[in-house]
C-alpha cells in the first residue's frame, strides 16, 4: 500500500482501524504527512475519521496518541509481569533450590513397584 501511495496510484486510503496502519504516533504522523504531500486522503471506517476535514485530522491525532499510550501500557505490564515471575522463580534462576517432592517421589515409588514385580 505504501509503495502504491508513493507512486500516487490512488487518491484515498480506506482502513478499518487506525492501529493497523502504524507502529507509533510518530510513524502514523509521518505516514499522514507523506499522504498530505501526495494529496491522498485517509478514511478510518470504524473510528469515523476522514482526513479531508479538520475535525477528522484532530480525531486522527487524538486516537493516534491513545493508541501509542495503550501500546506502551501493554509493554510496561508485560515487563512488570516478567519481573514478578522471575522473582517467584517462574523464569530464570530460582532463589531457592526446588524440593524433590510431589510428582518426583510418586514417580520413583511407582518405578520401584514396577521393578519389584
Amino acid at each position: 500500500m505504501m509503495f502504491g501511495m508513493r507512486e500516487k496510484r490512488f487518491d484515498c486510503i480506506i482502513i478499518w482501524k487506525l492501529d493497523r496502519m502504524g507502529r507509533s504516533l510518530k510513524h502514523l504522523l509521518n505516514i499522514l504527512e507523506e499522504m498530505k504531500k501526495k494529496k491522498i486522503d485517509l478514511i478510518v471506517t470504524s473510528q469515523n475519521i476522514d482526513t479531508k476535514t479538520s475535525s477528522g485530522q484532530l480525531l486522527f491525532n487524538i486516537l493516534g496518541s491513545i493508541a501509542q499510550f495503550e501500546s506502551q501500557l501493554i509493554s510496561e505490564r508485560t515487563k512488570l509481569g516478567l519481573k514478578k515471575a522471575k522473582n517467584v522463580g517462574k523464569r530464570g534462576k530460582d532463589k531457592k533450590p526446588r524440593r524433590k517432592s510431589g510428582y518426583l517421589n510418586r514417580w520413583q515409588k511407582e518405578k520401584e513397584k514396577l521393578t519389584d514385580l
